[in-house]
């Protein structure tokens, strides 16, 4: 991602162990066989326990791919999505994947029956000042169809109803960068996990120095917003 984790090209499986040795220690996870490789730069993975299908965003290719849980292989053509797919999640009682695209500012909705995209992105509006949300998570309630976006930006979530893939309510204010989301459906509580303002600002810069490093032939990625006139000397620490 353009500002912080890049999971990889790559999707790694863990088992969890329920043997227990005599004397010997438990083994809580190990890795099951190679990497499956996607091709991309991975940014968000969920999973339909239902289905047994899982989808892994792509950063890079703004798209989502799917495995095939039982065979560990991807499975179909990349299912194209916003610009800067980040976290993404699965109502396994619907069958709908929702994909915030941090770039655009929407989620879109694919239904996992066709691995199509349902309708048009859901817009995620920017705050009263102006300031643009850039959708980061994803947590999905299956009980009562609701899901839940971080927006990194305005330190917000967003909640959508997916009976009707629409937004309801004013956004939540919470603390600072909200990135990860989590919903646990038996309490109904939803938990965001945040950065500081200060690490976001770091991001901010770094992001607007690459627009700088690039026009002396430095490459950058989508996501970056070119910021010539910063001083080289701030920009030095991101090459």
């Amino acid at each position: 991602m353009w500002r912080r984790r890049r999971v990889g090209t790559m999707v790694m499986l863990l088992l969890a162990s329920t043997i227990l040795l005599p004397s010997r220690p438990v083994r809580a996870e190990a890795p099951i066989g190679d990497p499956i490789p996607i091709g991309s730069i991975a940014s968000g993975v969920a999973v339909n326990p239902t289905t047994n299908r899982i989808y892994v965003s792509s950063r890079d290719g703004n798209n989502v791919k799917v495995i095939d849980g039982t065979t560990n292989t991807v499975i179909g053509s990349p299912i194209p999505v916003g610009m800067g797919p980040a976290g993404i999640g699965v109502n396994p009682v619907t069958n709908r994947i929702y994909v915030a695209n941090f770039d655009s500012n929407t989620v879109s909705v694919i239904d996992g029956a066709t691995n199509s995209v349902i309708g048009s992105p859901i817009a995620i509006p920017p705050a009263e000042n102006g300031v643009t949300a850039h959708p980061e998570g994803i947590g999905v309630n299956p009980t009562n169809n609701r899901i839940y976006v971080s927006n990194f930006f305005t330190d917000s979530v967003s909640v959508i109803d997916g009976s009707t893939n629409t937004l309801i309510g004013a956004p939540i204010p919470v603390f600072q960068s909200p990135v990860g989301v989590a919903v646990n459906p038996v309490t109904n509580r939803v938990y965001v996990a945040a950065q500081s303002r200060q690490r976001r600002d770091r991001d901010r810069q770094r992001d607007q120095c690459k627009g700088r490093i690039a026009d002396q032939g430095w490459p950058v990625g989508r996501g970056h917003h070119r910021q010539p006139d910063h001083r080289p000397d701030l920009c030095d620490q991101f090459r």
